[in-house]
Parts: C-alpha cells; sequence; structure tokens
C-alpha cells in the first residue's frame, strides 16, 4: 500500500528517482531480501533450540522482506522508464479483472481451505495427484466465491457511492 501511495504522489515527478535514491533502496531491499531467505537454510529441521520469540521475529521479518523487496523493485520499474512497460502491462484488462477480484479473493481463501481440508478426511500424506485435485478445488471455489461476492456486494455498493458523491459534488456547486 505505501508503495501504491508513494507512486500514485510521484508518478509525474521524474526526480522521485533521485530524491529518494530508489537505487540504494533497490539494492538494500534485495540484500535484505537474499539474507533473509538465505537464513531460512540455518534453521533447525526439527527439535528448535532457538527459542520461539527469536523465530517469532525472524518470522516477521522474514514475511516483511518479501513485502518491501518486490514493492521497491515495482516503484523503480514504474519511475524509471516513462511511459512504463510496467504500467501498460498492468493496465491489461485480464489483469484489471484479477485486481478487482483479488480483495475478495483475500478474504474468502483462508476459510475455503480450511474448509476443504477440515471436512476432507484423507491420509496425512498425499500423492501428487491428491494435492492437485485439493488445490484445483481451492482455487476454484476461491475464485467462485469472490466472484459472486463481488457481482452481490462489492460491485453495487461501488456503484452507490459513486452515484451518492457524484450527487454531494453537484450540490456543492
Amino acid at each position: 500500500m505505501l508503495a501504491g501511495i508513494f507512486y500514485y504522489n510521484f508518478k509525474d515527478n521524474p526526480a522521485a528517482l533521485n530524491t529518494y535514491k530508489l537505487k540504494y533502496l533497490l539494492l538494500g531491499s534485495a540484500v535484505y531480501f537474499i539474507v533473509m531467505n538465505g537464513l531460512t537454510l540455518m534453521l533447525p529441521p526439527d527439535h528448535l533450540s532457538y527459542p520461539s520469540m527469536w523465530l517469532a521475529i525472524y518470522g516477521s521479518m522474514l514475511k516483511s522482506a518479501w513485502g518491501i523487496f518486490p514493492s521497491i523493485v515495482l516503484l523503480h520499474l514504474a519511475l524509471h522508464n516513462t511511459p512504463s512497460i510496467l504500467a501498460s502491462v498492468l493496465k491489461h484488462p485480464i489483469l484489471l479483472v484479477a485486481a478487482r477480484l483479488s480483495y475478495t479473493i483475500y478474504l474468502t481463501q483462508y476459510g475455503i481451505i480450511y474448509a476443504i481440508y477440515k471436512h476432507v478426511t484423507y491420509p496425512l500424506t498425499y500423492g501428487g495427484f491428491t494435492i492437485l485435485v485439493f488445490t484445483a478445488a481451492t482455487v476454484t471455489i476461491t475464485f467462485s466465491i469472490a466472484l459472486l461476492l463481488h457481482l452481490v456486494i462489492e460491485a453495487p455498493f461501488n456503484i452507490m457511492l459513486k452515484n451518492t458523491l457524484k450527487k454531494s459534488s453537484i450540490k456543492k456547486s
């Protein structure tokens, strides 16, 4: 979100790359990303000898590395070249549909995965075909429910909100 806000505020400012030294941020975040992922190789496979607090801190830092590095890469790609190839790719109609559904997918995915794995009794170890079937079922159900939620709840409320904002802006002028 912060990368999106940064891009929105500085997309018309060509000096933003130099002002905020995005090249150094890109290099620093890449090193942080590689180091944090490299440290996972040193984690003990079983019988953890480290206190759980340190592992929780490490897990949080690793998750932040997976958010920071791609965000800075996208910012660098979007602001480095104008007109940006990245911006034209992200405006593709298929990706616009995916962007509309992404929030409802995010909301429903955990519940669907939980329901499938809780209510399906199968041996503890899965074969490749079983994992493929579970993944296909999860993706299909998730996208179906996300599309339904988007069409029934999100889209009508967006239209209603736009109409309300339009009416209030007309009354002010």
